[in-house]
Formats: structure tokens, C-alpha cells, sequence
């Protein structure tokens, strides 16, 4: 997704959307990386993919981006959110 996309699709200019996310403290890179880190919490709790399924279908490069990504948002691996 692309911020004049979202935009868009809201009936705002994409500064607009920029000042309204910023003004909530936010962005749309940091909404975007919370909802693909929540996404993967999810995948990982249902045990159905492994992790580097999980970060080639959430758009990471691989699955060392998407374990570094995850630590560095929640202070935990990845392997971590699975269910034993």
C-alpha cells in the first residue's frame, strides 16, 4: 500500500493523511510495520507456516529481516509466539 492509495481511498490529500497520522503520533511505515508484526504473531501462534513462509507472505526480504523486525518490535523471537 502506498500512502496516496490509502489517501485516497479516505477522500484525503496524502499530506493530509500525513498530518493527521502525525498528529496522533504516528505514520503510515509505523502502522504498516505494527499491522504485518501482528499479522506474523498470528501465523506464528497457529503453527500452520514456518517462519520463513510467514515472512516472504508478510513482504520481507527474508526470514532473518522478519526475525530481527519482530525482535526489535517486541523484545522477543519470533519462535517465542509459537504454541507448543
Amino acid at each position: 500500500m502506498n500512502l496516496t492509495l490509502i489517501a485516497s481511498g479516505l477522500s484525503l490529500s496524502p499530506r493530509t493523511l500525513q498530518r493527521h497520522l502525525a498528529a496522533q503520533g504516528s505514520s503510515l511505515r509505523e502502522l504498516v510495520m505494527e499491522a504485518r508484526l501482528e499479522l506474523g504473531c498470528t501465523q506464528l501462534r497457529s503453527g500452520q507456516a514456518s517462519s520463513s513462509e510467514i515472512a516472504r507472505r508478510l513482504g520481507y526480504a527474508d526470514s532473518t529481516a522478519f526475525w530481527r523486525a519482530f525482535k526489535k518490535r517486541t523484545g522477543a523471537a519470533p519462535s517465542k509466539q509459537r504454541r507448543p
